[in-house]
């Protein structure tokens, strides 16, 4: 199991990376239209009630 020690985010793409506490890679690129990443907005909608267009605007503040 892993846990997030920190965050980078990065405004221009919607891509991320997992590293481990040696900055090292452990798993491949994710990209938004990644089949890995196939039902999460419908999860966090479910889970936090937050629909995608209120998780978009709260960035674009």
């Amino acid at each position: 199991m892993y846990s997030a020690a920190t965050i980078g985010i990065d405004a221009w793409a919607v891509d991320f990376l997992l590293l481990n506490t040696d900055g090292k890679r452990i798993s491949d690129a994710v990209a938004y239209r990644d089949e890995r990443t196939e039902g999460v907005w419908e999860a966090l909608g479910k889970e936090y009630r937050l629909t995608f267009a209120e998780h978009r605007a709260a960035f674009r503040k």
